[in-house]
């Protein structure tokens, strides 16, 4: 074929010039140049032509060299309609000759033409038919082998040069929407509000989806039995009938639709609805929908697209978790105040617990996120464990707490060893043991519930924390007990203790622990206990050194 193209010379100007003519051939098929070249060789076509997609399945003449131009310049065909809408829908080249009575040159003889031969060959881009390239003769009924072929390489030309005009104006697209993706995402990451950043997530998509008609955003607060709606594009009665399907599709315990990735429905009027999930920890936080004309749109905007919903669902868990923990500390402080009520001495031990708490978990470098939790756990672990479970269902809060219990109670299986449990569970515990004993260092040692590295750690730290301040004289007899000069009988009167718990506070006040109290009376270390907490209650303190003050604050001096 080559051959007979150079022999012929007619050719070759063609293929020399063939990338430039095509130029032109691919915006917008303006292939007037093409069309007149081969119009023009040896006489073998009469007229020729390029038809490219339209509206609803049709195909308008985009270019058109040869007789009655005006008559068929725009003029459209359906897809599937007579000679060319079959090239259209069979995606392959026809040729068509001996038409003096063929019914389907209709389309042709309302245009001023009576044709004799007819070729049509697809262009295609992307497995997708993107035009026609068509043309024929009024006067010969045959075209030779290689002109057929030479048509045939230059609708893949042409096919070629489509494609590729479509990937630089698809990278041209991506580079502008990845650079405004950048800027927004500065903005989302700095943003705090949560009502202005679902503003942000609309306007963005219907930027993204540029031929979207509506937006509808729908986002479930954690622990709120509220949902965040923001909307464009349609009226608020649909709003709410739109969001009420969306709550109970997907939103409703034991009716919730499994949703993982974006969705696009086909209602059938040439519309689409996309539906899209996003996620916030693994977990469905929200469903962005759009309706778009075509699938088209999306397939356009799909990749940058789900980077831009990624990039939320980062921007909300920020966010949203940040409004959670603020509300379980609310939650968690409002409970403590009330404890003030009911119960004074729980109030100042969980106030306490926190203290000593905070301060060990700094020591440590506990990360804010768990120190957070912690500071709610401790001013809640006075409270019974099945009133907690009731008051914090579903918080995030109880698992600490939780933990905290089973490690308490010596409940956690053999299979999970003390340090798979959350820091700030076994925190909690080192500070509640050591401040229901009074500040006595031996049963931290028993506390098996956590591991030796970090008991030996908190006992350091509680060790450090021990300030002494006196006087004692040098060569001569020591001084007496400071016990010995609190006149006990008035101070029975005063705050009407029993006799034993006299004795108990005479040798709280010299120095002794529990267990060499309960050496010294002959009574069980639980006892002890028992009367140490009735002591601390009627003198109105929490522990032993506010005991002693107490007491000489009192007066009761000989």
């Amino acid at each position: 074929m080559l051959s007979y193209l150079l022999r012929a010379g007619n050719y070759a100007f063609l293929y020399r010039d063939l990338i430039g003519l095509l130029d032109e051939a691919a915006a917008a098929a303006e292939s007037g140049g093409i069309l007149e070249s081969l119009v023009n060789i040896n006489g073998y076509l009469d007229f020729a032509g390029f038809a490219i997609p339209g509206e609803r399945n049709q195909y308008r003449i985009a270019e058109y060299s040869g007789p009655n131009r005006d008559e068929w310049m725009n003029a459209s065909f359906s897809y599937g309609e007579g000679f060319l809408g079959q090239v259209c829908m069979l995606g392959l080249p026809r040729s068509w000759t001996h038409l003096e009575a063929d019914p389907r040159t209709a389309f042709f003889r309302e245009k001023g033409l009576q044709p004799r031969h007819i070729f049509g060959y697809p262009v295609v881009v992307d497995s997708q038919t993107s035009g026609v390239l068509f043309g024929g003769s009024l006067t010969k009924r045959d075209f030779d082998d290689d002109f057929e072929s030479f048509l045939h390489i230059l609708s893949l030309f042409i096919g070629m040069k489509l494609q590729l005009d479509a990937l630089k104006k698809k990278k041209q697209n991506h580079t502008t929407q990845l650079a405004a993706l950048v800027e927004i995402s500065k903005i989302m990451n700095t943003a705090t509000d949560l009502k202005k950043v679902l503003y942000v997530l609309v306007d963005v998509s219907l930027i993204l989806l540029s031929q979207a008609s509506f937006c509808h955003l729908l986002i479930q607060i954690p622990g709120s039995p509220k949902a965040q709606i923001v909307s464009r594009g349609i009226k608020k009665e649909q709003v709410q009938s739109y969001s009420k399907t969306i709550i109970d599709r997907y939103f409703t315990p034991g009716n919730k639709t499994l949703l993982t990735e974006p969705e696009l429905t086909d209602y059938g009027d040439g519309e689409s609805v996309l539906t899209c999930p996003i996620f916030v920890r693994s977990e469905l936080c929200g469903i962005l929908s759009a309706k778009l004309p075509n699938s088209a749109v999306y397939e356009q905007s799909k990749d940058i697209f789900s980077t831009f919903i990624f990039l939320s669902g980062i921007t909300l868990e920020r966010i949203l978790s940040g409004s959670v923990k603020e509300e379980l500390y609310k939650k968690a402080k409002l409970l403590h105040e009330a404890a003030k009520v009911w119960n004074r001495q729980a109030y100042d031990k969980a106030a306490r617990i926190q203290e000593l708490a905070l301060e060990f978990a700094d020591h440590l470098g506990l990360p804010p996120g768990e120190k957070e939790h912690l500071s709610a756990a401790c001013l809640l672990c006075v409270y019974p464990d099945s009133y907690l479970r009731e008051q914090l269902a579903g918080d995030a809060l109880l698992s600490v707490l939780e933990r905290y219990i089973s490690l308490k109670g010596g409940t956690s299986s053999e299979a999970v060893m003390p340090s798979e449990y959350p820091l700030s569970s076994r925190i909690l515990l080192l500070a509640y043991t050591y401040l229901e004993h009074n500040e006595q260092i031996s049963p931290l040692h028993d506390l098996i519930a956590v591991e030796e590295p970090l008991r030996r750690d908190f006992i350091a730290f509680v060790m450090k924390k021990f300030t002494v301040d006196l006087e004692m004289a040098i060569g001569r007899r020591a001084a007496a007990s400071p016990s010995d000069h609190i006149d006990f009988e008035q101070l029975k009167k005063k705050i009407n203790i029993s006799s034993r718990e006299q004795d108990v506070l005479r040798l709280i006040l010299k120095g002794l622990s529990n267990r060499e109290i309960a050496e010294e009376l002959f009574i069980s270390e639980h006892t002890v206990k028992n009367h140490i907490t009735n002591i601390f209650h009627k003198l109105e303190v929490t522990d032993r050194a506010q005991a002693m003050a107490r007491v000489y604050n009192m007066g009761f001096q000989h």
